[in-house]
């Protein structure tokens, strides 16, 4: 919980201060872990993030402004090492959960881990040892590793679109072994030419990753994600995706581009000259057994 005191002079405000009020540690809670690198660790990127609560779900922070909370001390903070299996051989604590009190500022603690040689998942977990005694474990965090990207794939959100709808298209990155690639390795480092992708049937790019300069393209869970606006021509395209860097690494696996169909159909309700000539047919063909029908019963009139 947190309180902002004011103090005025002659009603002018001339300071303001925000205290929080929290109570001990009740959860510690693991999230957003990165896909890591076979044989990578914390200086590689290897991370996942962990936040402190009290019973009211208040954030409690082990650090205010570079120093210390003593009464949660960081240091209290430590692995849990009886789940973590053997995927990953080793995880730590790396940086606070901490708060700037001039700048109101948040930073999510980070814990870091060690891949072995062997890709698959493993398990993180921390236990909070309260300065009462009381001790809190964490929930257990799902943590992958894998290898380097050698082969890609590439698919639109949907099927078909109407002329400008939004489409999504996800490139998903695999290792040697078949595995989603670790999010660690660039896989647009420039060195053997920037990522392409063909936009037929688009008509703007709305959002993509950087790939261009020497800021490489780091993928996110195995993936890089293009938005872009579909066009008002009707048609199916192919669109190329290009990706030399995982061309190269891969290239006893992959050679050349992969590719993505885009569809446009339009959505109107307009009618088209087959939907015309269908529906004649069908209603001559409707008319003639009506006929037939009422010549057979005159006959029997007869």
């Amino acid at each position: 919980m947190a309180s902002t005191i004011t103090v005025s002079v002659g009603g002018t405000v001339i300071a303001t201060r925000t205290a929080g009020f929290s109570g001990e540690v009740a959860k510690v809670v693991l999230s957003s872990p990165v896909i890591g690198k076979t044989g990578g660790n914390g200086s590689s990127g290897n991370i996942a993030v962990y936040k402190l609560y009290d019973a009211a779900n208040n954030p409690v922070y082990v650090d205010y402004s570079a120093t210390d909370n003593t009464a949660t001390p960081p240091q209290n903070l430590n692995e849990d090492t009886a789940v973590r299996g053997t995927v990953i051989t080793s995880v730590a604590r790396d940086r606070d959960f901490s708060l700037n009190v001039s700048t109101g500022v948040v930073t999510s603690g980070r814990v870091i881990f060690t891949c072995g040689s062997t890709a698959g998942t493993g398990k993180i977990s921390f236990i909070y040892t309260n300065t009462s005694g009381s001790i809190v474990k964490s929930n257990v965090l799902d943590a992958k590793c894998a290898g380097d990207a050698v082969t890609y794939t590439a698919a639109y959100d949907k099927k078909s679109y109407a002329p400008g709808e939004i489409a999504t298209l996800t490139v998903t990155f695999k290792d040697s072994k078949g595995n989603v690639a670790n999010d660690i390795t660039d896989v647009d480092t420039d060195t053997t030419g920037e990522i392409t992708v063909s936009t037929a049937g688009m008509s703007q790019a709305i959002n993509g990753p950087t790939t261009d300069g020497t800021d490489g393209a780091g993928i996110d869970q195995g993936t890089l994600v293009y938005t872009y606006a579909v066009g008002t021509t009707e048609g199916t395209f192919t669109n190329r995706i290009n990706v030399p860097d995982v061309n190269t690494a891969g290239a006893a696996l992959l050679t050349a581009a992969t590719s993505a169909t885009l569809t446009v159909a339009s959505n109107s309700t307009a009618v088209s000259n087959a939907d015309v000539l269908k529906a004649i047919v069908s209603l001559i063909a409707s008319i003639n057994k009506q006929i037939a029908a009422l010549q057979k019963a005159l006959l029997k009139k007869k």
